[in-house]
Order: C-alpha cells, then sequence, then structure tokens
C-alpha cells in the first residue's frame, strides 16, 4: 500500500519534533525520498503514491513542495494537510498507526540520514549514477523531470546487494 506523500512527512516532522529537531523543507524532501528508495528497495513497491521529480537540488516530491513553500530554507513549523472531500474540510493526515514496519523504516531513515544537514542531503543525492543524476543526465535541459520509481528501485537495490571481494 503505497501512502500520500504528506502522509509521510508528516511522519517525519513528528519524529523532529519528537527529538526537538527542526526540519527544513528541503531536508524534508531528501528525508521522503531515502525512505522512498530503500522500501522500493526492501518491498519492491512505491512507498508514496507520488512521483519524485529532478529539482535543482535533488529529488522532490510537488506536492510536499508546494505544502511548505512558504517556509523557504526555514524550519517547518505546521504538518501537512490535505483536502477531505467527505468531511468537506482539511485535515492533517495522520501517520500510518498501525504499520509497525513502516514506524521502523521512519526510524532507520531518521539515525541514519537526520543526521545530515539539508544541503550534504542533497549533495549525496546528487552522486554519480544516482536516480538524480541519472535523470538529470538524460534530460540536461529539461526541468523537474518524472524520477521513474525503477530507476529509484534499482539503485538502491543495488546498494543492499553485498560487496564481494575479487
Amino acid at each position: 500500500m503505497s501512502y500520500p506523500a504528506k502522509v509521510i512527512a508528516n511522519a517525519f516532522l513528528e519524529k523532529a519534533q519528537k527529538t526537538g529537531e527542526q526540519l527544513t523543507p528541503m531536508k524534508l524532501q531528501k528525508l521522503i525520498y531515502y525512505a522512498h528508495g530503500w522500501y522500493l528497495a526492501i518491498q519492491g513497491k512505491p512507498l508514496i503514491d507520488e512521483y519524485l521529480e529532478a529539482w535543482n537540488y535533488g529529488p522532490v516530491v510537488n506536492s510536499v513542495y508546494i505544502e511548505f513553500r512558504c517556509f523557504g530554507s526555514a524550519p517547518i513549523t505546521k504538518l501537512a494537510t490535505q483536502y477531505d472531500q467527505v468531511r468537506a474540510q482539511y485535515i492533517v493526515p495522520m501517520p500510518f498507526e498501525h504499520d509497525h514496519e513502516l514506524h521502523n523504516l521512519v526510524d532507520s531513515i531518521w539515525q541514519n540520514y537526520g543526521q545530515y544537514s539539508a544541503l550534504e542531503l542533497s549533495e549525496m543525492t546528487h552522486y554519480k549514477g544516482a536516480p538524480w543524476d541519472t535523470v538529470k543526465s538524460d534530460n540536461p535541459t529539461m526541468r523537474n523531470v518524472q524520477i521513474p520509481n525503477e530507476v529509484i528501485e534499482s539503485y538502491f537495490s543495488d546498494l543492499l546487494r553485498p560487496v564481494h571481494a575479487v
């Protein structure tokens, strides 16, 4: 089951709040990217129900960008919202309450990537051969090109494979 990207965003925002950390929009985007990538590699299916796009500073989920662009490079001080057509109002999409596997993934991404700054995470997404680099190299004059899940899954799956000495 894929989740709306804003649900995953809120999971990281809640994690940051619990640990007394602050998240900028750029750092949040990169954490979502890494969670999505590792989930694809481990589960073989997408974590989020949207595509990532190759923007200048790395992978971006457009709906999360739109939600938090008002913060610029400042820390985010609210949770993401989405319109609930049944209730005819905006609600805060809450993280996956009963999916312990997903909680573990968010915890793991937070532990492994949360220590890096937004700029460091952005630089990491630009590594040669990474999904962002692959898409930008294939489409040098285009902006905001979709990064196919197959490219992301292949890259992160390769990272899972043990390196064998020759």
